[in-house]
């Protein structure tokens, strides 16, 4: 498979340029998608807030302190 694909760019007549030309569009498409995808994720984990922080700042007061509340279950905004 990877003699015909060689054969296949070398029998060309712009030697493959094209080819590689394609390769690098691809690979700087997947470095933004990589870098969209990182920036995505950090902007949830800023974002998240444990469940007893939401609790109490909605002013359930003692309430956020009963067992139910107290487990710590991150959830996004």
């Amino acid at each position: 498979m990877a003699e015909k694909m060689y054969d296949r760019i070398c029998s060309r007549s712009d030697g493959g340029k094209r080819l590689a030309k394609r390769q690098n569009y691809l690979l700087a498409q997947n470095d933004l998608i990589e870098e969209q995808i990182l920036q995505i994720e950090t902007d949830r984990a800023l974002h998240s807030v444990p469940l007893l922080e939401q609790a109490t700042d909605l002013g359930q007061g003692d309430k956020a302190k009963s067992p139910v509340h107290t487990k710590l279950c991150w959830v996004t905004s």
